[in-house]
């Protein structure tokens, strides 16, 4: 694999990886629209470590809603695809033994493109803090433990615990609606994990 990467480089292969990305259809369906009902399961693209796209287990998709600075956040999560206030990114799993192998500044132009807006995610193999978390991070990203999404139960109604770091630590909590989320927006509950309580 690393000789293809440094073969298309070393040719400034960028009209082959942009003919790659058109045939997998990777920046069409992803930046005309933010509709997520056209998300299919597993598919893949013939672009160096993608290993098809992430299914989001059922119970974290829909939309959800937090406060960060009083502002009113808006979280919609599909099969494929998570919309955090309209930033979308495709969600894919990274092929084992890629991130070992190459860096993104490896990649050529038109590679960073065609994933720009991709995020490799997986779920987590272990509760942390009595959560199993979803974790998502920039395509190919080497640095930072990026955003983390768990399901769990406050005051009878179920939430989407929002965190961050290596903790990981919870930064917000997201509700099924805008009235919910306004209700608890300063709300910090006992069970979960905050840095500033360490």
């Amino acid at each position: 694999m690393k000789q293809m990467v440094d073969y298309l480089n070393k040719r400034d292969s960028d009209s082959l990886v942009n003919s790659l990305a058109q045939n997998a259809k990777v920046n069409d369906e992803r930046s005309d629209s933010s509709d997520d009902s056209s998300d299919s399961a597993g598919k893949k693209s013939n672009l160096p470590g993608d290993d098809g796209l992430f299914n989001v287990p059922t119970e974290f998709q829909g939309t959800w809603y937090t406060y960060n600075d009083d502002k009113m956040s808006i979280i919609k999560i599909s099969q494929n695809k998570i919309n955090v206030d309209n930033y979308v990114q495709e969600l894919h799993k990274v092929k084992a033994g890629f991130l070992d192998k190459y860096t993104y500044g490896d990649m050529s132009a038109s590679y960073h493109e065609a994933t720009k807006n991709w995020g490799m995610a997986g779920m987590g193999s272990q509760r942390v803090h009595g959560i199993n978390y979803m974790n998502v991070r920039g395509w190919m990203q080497e640095a930072g433990d990026g955003d983390f999404y768990g399901l769990h139960t406050e005051n009878g109604q179920s939430v989407l615990v929002l965190a961050q770091g290596a903790g990981p630590w919870v930064s917000g909590v997201a509700w099924k609606t805008p009235q919910l989320a306004q209700q608890y927006k300063h709300k910090k509950f006992k069970d979960l994990y905050y840095q500033d309580d360490q």
